[in-house]
């Protein structure tokens, strides 16, 4: 019997950035463009980490698995 399951990742990249001295990512504005600059930084860095070695990060210990319960299998013409 086939069934359909959602599977999500979670991963964390440790990434070192040279920030302005006052800058604080839990209290940025992305509306202040050097702010917005820094904090897009940080995410392509960390970004860049996890592409260049995925086996790093998306494993078996960083996976919720659950039932597709809302669209099951058979619910589309072309299940993958």
């Amino acid at each position: 019997m086939k069934k359909a399951y959602l599977v999500t990742f979670t991963t964390t990249a440790r990434v070192v950035v040279d920030v302005p001295r006052d800058f604080d990512v839990d209290d940025c504005s992305l509306l202040v463009k050097e702010e917005a600059e820094t904090y897009d930084t940080i995410i392509e860095k960390a970004r860049e980490n996890i592409l260049e070695n995925p086996e790093n990060y998306i494993y078996g210990d960083n996976a919720v698995v659950g039932e597709d319960k809302g669209c099951p299998y058979g619910t589309f013409e072309m299940d993958f």
